[in-house]
């Protein structure tokens, strides 16, 4: 866990550190509990990831749905950045809701494009 978060860090933290001082890394107006503030949030970010994730390994009950339009759009978080588009007919679980998405497989579906199927009991894929 510690190294996968540290990788994660090394990735993130320049592009996190820099699109929050912007200008102020070229004046060097960036101090360093600027960055160890950044590294917490980034840290507290990933735990609740991980508590979350933990949380839908454990559900039981997943439910099995279609997608009903074609074209339809995943996204990385509500609202949030299209990560591709599925078509009509794509089967996706379910693994719980958040607003008006689901939390599915593929991403975060709205709740208007999908028609459930069936449901899945643990074990089964």
């Amino acid at each position: 866990m510690r190294y996968g978060v540290l990788i994660l860090l090394s990735i993130i933290l320049p592009y996190f550190a820099g699109s929050m001082t912007g200008a102020y890394i070229e004046k060097g107006y960036v101090t360093f509990s600027d960055l160890k503030r950044a590294v917490a949030l980034l840290i507290e970010r990933v735990r609740r990831i991980e508590e979350e994730l933990k949380n839908l390994k454990q559900s039981t009950g997943k439910k099995l749905y279609i997608v009903k339009a074609d074209n339809t759009r995943v996204r990385l978080y509500p609202w949030g950045k299209v990560l591709g588009l599925v078509p009509k007919g794509t089967k996706v679980v379910v693994f719980g809701k958040q607003g008006e998405f689901y939390i599915t497989n593929l991403g975060f579906i709205h709740e208007s494009l999908l028609k459930e199927v069936a449901t899945v009991e643990n074990g089964e894929r």
